[in-house]
C-alpha cells in the first residue's frame, strides 16, 4: 500500500498529499505517516488474542480481537467501549469520527465485532489504549446468533420461521432495517417452503433497498423471480435496485415486463417514465431548466450521466498517465460530458468549506465524502474497481474479497477523493454574482464532489473545455472547435495567475506543468515577467481611479497600459493568451460601463476578446467570432457589457453579440436556460430604426 499522509487518526487534509511506504523498517510497529494497510486474510487463518496481549502502539499481524459492543455515551465522539471474552475493557474508535452514524451505517449497530489485526493506540499521556479501525473490511459484524460466539454471549431466543419474520416486519416498520435483516436471515435458515422462502426474500429485499444494498436486494429480488417470474412485488423491487445502481436499461426492461403483467400498477408507469428520463440523458437530452427548478441550494438530482462522445486512453506523454479523448469531431459548446457525482460534499449558502468554523471547512467535507465512499464499496462492491482505477498516488491496486466481504483501504479510499476531487460553487448562481460585481462573491459556497469519469481531465494552463456544476452534476462543453482524437483539458488552478504562481499552485497535485504557455512562459527573461507585475500593478491604481471619477485621462491611461502590457509578448494571442491582464480588464469594463462610457465599453471589450484569442470579423452590420478563445467568466461578462453598449453604439450589431454572448454563456454556465435570469437586465433598448451612427472608438 502507498496511502496518503494524516495528520493524525481523524484530521485529513484535503490538500497537501504525501505517499510512502504504509508500514515501517519493524514489522508490527506503526512508524512515520500513521498509515497502514488493510488486513487480507480470512479470519479462519488468524489466532485469538485479548487485550492484555495486545502491545501498545502496534497492528497485530496475525491476530483477531473478538469484543461486545456495550451501550456508551462516548460513541457519538467516535469511541465505542467493547469487551473481550474474558472482560477486559477497551476503547475502540472509528475513523473518522462520528462513530454513531459509523457504527449505524457500516456495522449495522452490531454488538459482536471480530477486529481482523487490530491496531492498538495508547491514549494521550496514559497507558491505556483504544483499538483504531480505519478499514471497515478488518471488522466482520456479527449476529447476536452466530455459531462461533461464545454460549453466554448468543441470543437464546428461540421462534419459528413466522415468529422471525414477524419481529422482522416490525424492525421494518420501526425502520430498524439491519435488526429485519438479521430477523429474516434467521427466518430463512429455517424455512422450507417455497411460499416462505418468497415472502422472506422479498422482504429482505425491502430491507436491503432501505439501507442501499441494492447488489444483494437485487440478488433477493431475482432469486425469488427464478421461481416466480411474475411475482409482482419482486419484478417492482428489481427494478427499484437497478434504478439505484444506474442500470437503467435493464431497470427499462424490468418495468416494461411489470406493467405488461400488471397493466394497473399506476406506480410501476410512474417509475417506467422516470427510467426513460434517465435513458433520454444518457443520450446526452437534459432539460436543463427542470434539473434548476428548486436549486438555490445545492441539491443531489435525480439525473443520468452522459459519456456518449469521450473515452478513456493512455496519454502520449506517459508522465500524464490517462486522459479523457473525444470519440468524434465537436463545435464549440457542444455538450462532451454531463456527470452526476460519485460523491459529494453539498454546503448551502450558510455553509462554506473555505470558512474556518467548527463543523465547516475541508476537513468536513472530507469526512462527508470519506464516509460516503466507504459506505458505498462496501455495500455495492461492483463499483470498487470504477473507483479504485483512479489515480491514488499509489500505483495499481489489486481489489480482493476476504470472508465474503471486500477489502476496503481506508487510506487508499482517503487519497484517491484528495487526489481526484473538486472544490466547486453552484455556476449560475456564482456567474450571477460574478457578472454583477456582488460584494458578496469570495463568500459564495464552494461544495466538494468526485465525478469518476471528469477526474480523468488533465490540466492545461490552456483549457480547450469548461466545467461548470449544477446541483451535485458536473457539466462539460467544448470551449472551442475540437478534432476527433483531441485530449480535453481544463485548469485545475486560476488561469490568472504568472508562471511562478501557477507551478506553485499545482504543487499540491504533484506534477509540473508543461503546456505550451507554461514552456513559453518558462523561457521568458525575468525581466519581461517584471515589467508585465509592474504594469498590473500600474493598471490596478489607474482601476482605482477610474472607480472614483470619470477622466477621460485616466481611461486614455488605461488603454495605454493594457497595449504596453500586450507589446511585452512576442507571439500572437493565438499562440499564447495574456490571462494575467483578464481581471485589470474586467474592473476597467465594469467602470467604464458604470459611467455610461458606451463606445469606452466597447472597445475595451474587443482589448478583452483579442487578448483570450478570438478572432472576430466586424464590418458595419455584422459581429461574427471567426475563432473561439479563452472562455471564462470574463469573457462572457465582457460580451454581455458590450451587448449592452453596442445598443447605443451600433444597434446594428446586438443580435449578432447577443449570438455570441448566449454561446459563451453555454459553456461558461454548463446551460442556457437561465440566461434571462442572469443577464436580461442588459438586453439593451434598441431605437426604432437602426440608422444610429457608430461611434469611431467602437469600431
Amino acid at each position: 500500500m502507498c496511502p496518503t499522509k494524516i495528520i493524525d487518526d481523524c484530521n485529513l487534509d484535503l490538500v497537501e498529499k504525501e505517499t510512502g511506504s504504509a508500514m515501517g523498517k519493524e514489522p508490527g510497529h506503526l512508524w512515520g505517516n500513521g498509515t497502514y494497510p488493510p488486513s487480507t486474510v480470512s479470519i479462519e487463518t488468524l489466532n485469538k488474542v485479548f487485550v492484555t496481549d495486545m502491545t501498545l502502539e502496534s497492528q497485530h499481524h496475525g491476530s483477531y480481537i473478538l469484543v461486545r459492543i456495550t451501550p456508551s455515551e462516548n460513541l457519538g465522539s467516535g469511541i465505542a467501549i467493547g469487551v473481550d471474552e474474558i472482560g477486559n475493557v477497551v476503547g475502540i474508535r472509528m475513523i473518522p469520527q462520528d462513530g454513531q452514524q459509523v457504527y449505524n451505517e457500516y456495522l449495522g449497530g452490531a454488538r459482536f465485532l471480530y477486529i481482523k489485526e487490530p491496531l492498538y493506540i495508547a491514549y494521550p499521556q496514559s497507558s491505556a489504549g483504544y483499538i483504531s479501525i480505519y478499514h471497515i473490511s478488518d471488522v466482520v459484524a456479527l449476529s447476536p446468533h452466530d455459531p462461533r460466539l461464545p454460549q453466554r454471549w448468543k441470543s437464546q431466543a428461540k421462534m419459528t420461521t413466522d415468529e422471525w419474520r414477524l419481529v422482522g416486519n416490525q424492525a421494518v416498520r420501526e425502520k430498524k432495517f439491519y435488526s429485519a435483516i438479521d430477523c429474516y436471515n434467521q427466518a430463512l435458515l429455517q424455512a422450507r417452503s417455497q411460499a416462505d422462502l418468497q415472502t422472506l426474500r422479498l422482504n429482505r429485499c425491502h430491507a436491503r433497498i432501505s439501507v442501499q444494498c441494492f447488489e444483494t436486494a437485487l440478488e433477493d429480488a431475482n432469486a425469488v423471480l427464478e421461481n416466480f417470474a411474475d411475482n409482482e412485488k419482486a419484478l417492482f423491487r428489481k427494478a427499484d435496485a437497478l434504478y439505484h445502481l444506474r442500470q437503467f436499461k435493464d431497470a427499462q426492461k424490468t418495468l416494461d415486463g411489470l406493467t405488461s403483467l400488471f397493466p394497473g400498477n399506476k406506480l410501476a408507469y410512474q417509475r417506467l417514465e422516470r427510467v426513460r428520463e434517465r435513458l433520454k440523458e444518457e443520450e446526452g437530452q437534459y432539460d436543463f431548466a427542470a434539473l434548476l427548478k428548486g436549486t438555490s441550494e445545492p441539491t443531489r438530482l435525480d439525473c443520468a450521466s452522459f459519456t456518449g462522445c469521450v473515452e478513456i486512453r493512455p496519454c502520449k506523454v506517459k508522465s500524464r498517465g490517462r486522459g479523457l479523448f473525444l470519440t468524434k469531431p465537436v463545435k464549440v459548446g457542444e455538450l462532451l460530458l454531463c456527470e452526476k457525482a460519485f460523491s459529494v460534499s453539498l454546503m448551502t449558502i450558510h455553509e462554506n468549506i473555505d470558512q474556518d468554523l467548527p463543523g465547516h471547512g475541508l476537513d468536513t467535507a472530507r469526512d462527508d465524502m470519506y464516509r460516503d465512499c466507504v459506505f458505498q464499496l462496501h455495500r455495492n462492491p461492483s463499483k470498487i474497481p470504477l473507483f479504485t482505477e483512479l489515480h491514488s498516488g499509489c500505483g495499481k491496486t489489486e481489489n480482493m474479497t476476504v470472508d465474503g466481504q471486500p477489502v476496503i483501504d481506508g487510506f487508499l479510499i482517503d487519497s484517491i477523493i484528495g487526489l481526484n476531487c473538486y472544490k466547486f460553487p453552484q455556476s449560475r448562481d456564482y456567474h450571477n454574482r460574478f457578472a454583477h460585481a456582488n460584494s458578496e462573491l469570495l463568500d459564495y459556497p464552494r461544495s466538494a464532489g468526485l465525478w469518476i469519469f471528469a477526474s480523468y481531465i488533465n490540466h492545461s494552463c490552456l483549457p480547450n473545455v469548461e466545467r461548470a456544476f449544477i446541483g451535485d452534476m458536473i457539466v462539460i462543453r467544448a470551449a472551442q472547435d475540437l478534432a476527433a482524437g483531441s485530449e480535453l483539458t481544463h485548469s485545475y488552478i486560476s488561469i490568472l495567475g504568472g508562471y511562478g504562481e501557477r507551478q506553485n499552485s499545482l504543487k499540491s497535485y504533484g506534477f509540473e506543468c508543461d503546456c505550451r504557455r507554461c514552456q513559453i512562459d518558462k523561457n521568458t527573461p525575468l525581466a519581461c515577467h517584471e515589467k508585465r507585475s509592474q504594469l498590473i500593478s500600474d493598471l490596478e491604481v489607474q482601476n482605482g481611479k477610474l472607480a472614483m471619477i470619470n477622466s477621460e485621462a485616466v481611461v486614455r491611461e488605461i488603454e495605454k497600459l493594457v497595449d504596453e502590457f500586450d507589446a511585452t509578448f512576442t507571439l500572437p494571442v493565438s499562440q499564447i493568451p495574456r490571462t494575467e491582464v483578464y481581471m485589470e480588464l474586467y474592473i476597467a469594463i465594469l467602470n467604464l460601463h458604470r459611467w455610461d462610457l458606451s463606445a469606452e465599453v466597447v472597445s475595451m471589450v474587443h482589448r478583452l476578446l483579442r487578448f483570450s484569442g478570438f478572432c472576430v470579423r466586424i464590418s458595419k452590420t455584422r459581429f461574427r467570432v471567426t475563432r473561439w478563445g479563452s472562455v471564462n467568466d470574463f469573457t462572457v461578462v465582457g460580451l454581455a457589457y458590450m451587448w449592452k453598449a453596442y445598443g447605443k453604439v451600433n444597434p446594428l450589431l446586438c443580435d449578432d453579440v447577443e449570438e455570441a454572448l448566449k454561446m459563451a454563456y453555454l459553456v461558461e454556465v454548463g446551460e442556457g436556460s437561465s440566461f434571462e435570469g442572469v443577464y436580461g437586465e442588459l438586453r439593451p433598448t434598441l431605437p426604432k430604426d437602426n440608422s444610429t451612427a457608430i461611434s469611431p472608438r467602437a469600431k
